[in-house]
This record gives C-alpha cells, sequence and structure tokens, in this order.
C-alpha cells in the first residue's frame, strides 16, 4: 500500500512540472519600466477662495466656533460644521450653504434626546441627514434632514466613519467596542 500512494504522488508531479515549463518557455512579461525624471517638479495651485466664515472678530455670533471637530458636505452643496469644545457648553452643527450664509444650527450641550456630552464626529449623508457620535454617550444621534432628533443608535462606530455609498440608513466604520466587519445599520 506505501507503494501505490508514492507512485500517485510522482504522477502528480509531473503535470504541475509540465505547466511550469510551459510558462516558462512562453516568457513572463513583467511591468512596463518608465523612467521618471530626476527631481519632482512643483505644481502651483491657483485657488481662489469661495468663502471664509469663523474669525476672532466674527462679524455674528454664528460664525464664532470654538473647536470645530469634523465638517461635512449635503448634496446641495451646504457645509455642516460640528463644534464642539468637548464636554461643556458651547456644542453645536452649524450650516452654511454654498454662498457662505448662514442656514441653521441645531443640537446643543445636555443629557437628554439629541443633546451632546461629548461629540467626537460628523457624518452627513447626501439628504442632510446627519449622525454624531457621542463619546460619553457611548453612541450616536441621528437627525434628520431638517435638524431634528430621530434616534439614538448605541454603541459606537469608531474612527472612521463615512456613510455607506449604497445604503443611506448605513455607515461603514470601525466598531470601538468589538471587532466586526465594520458596517452599521441604522
Amino acid at each position: 500500500m506505501r507503494q501505490q500512494s508514492r507512485s500517485h504522488a510522482a504522477y502528480g508531479t509531473w503535470p504541475a512540472v509540465g505547466l511550469l515549463a510551459a510558462i516558462g518557455a512562453a516568457g513572463v512579461q513583467a511591468q512596463e519600466v518608465v523612467d521618471l525624471p530626476a527631481e519632482d517638479l512643483p505644481l502651483a495651485a491657483d485657488l481662489e477662495p469661495v468663502y471664509r466664515i469663523g474669525s476672532a472678530v466674527a462679524r455674528s455670533e454664528w460664525e464664532q466656533f470654538t473647536a470645530v471637530q469634523h465638517i461635512g458636505f449635503d448634496r446641495t452643496g451646504n457645509l455642516y460644521i460640528l463644534d464642539a469644545p468637548g464636554p461643556e457648553a458651547g456644542t453645536r452643527v452649524v450650516i452654511v450653504d454654498p454662498a457662505g450664509r448662514h442656514v441653521k444650527d441645531f443640537g446643543r450641550q445636555g443629557e437628554g434626546p439629541g443633546e451632546f456630552q461629548w461629540p467626537r464626529r460628523m457624518v452627513v449623508w447626501a439628504d442632510g441627514s446627519t449622525l454624531i457620535e457621542d463619546v460619553l454617550h457611548m453612541g450616536s444621534h441621528v437627525f434628520g434632514p431638517e435638524g431634528d432628533f430621530e434616534r439614538m443608535v448605541r454603541g459606537g462606530v469608531g474612527p472612521s466613519l463615512r456613510p455607506d455609498p449604497v445604503d443611506p440608513n448605513t455607515v461603514v466604520g470601525v466598531s470601538w467596542r468589538r471587532e466586526d466587519d465594520g458596517v452599521a445599520p441604522l
């Protein structure tokens, strides 16, 4: 029986050797080699500001920011700014239109539904719905397109929050609670 096993192993080796020989005879083509210049070429950027908001001498109160934590855009070009100095007063989301005009604020410091204790990250979907991860709540607040609180999602979604491009009710990220596939349905 031992002799028979050896012969099967030897016969199985020959097809593999033949295949390797055929590949070698045909010649394996490598990636094309491209010669690069010796030095990098600097690119000149000619950027024009679209608008400016926020400064030490802000014209209006809504332009006074304490600690911008995150920003995002909806499909119409509105800018969402998460101004969150930490577990203290002054936390809010400010929405600015594409022309730099104030649209509205939503959210505030507190312990109730839709109130922030220590928000760190924000996800903005195309329709303007917003998810704010709150460290001390150990979860995330979900707000509708008008800035109205909709629900709280328990559990953290992690440092690389981003909206799922296929499902508008899902965020993709790395969980800080446990190792998983990184997809969190809302």
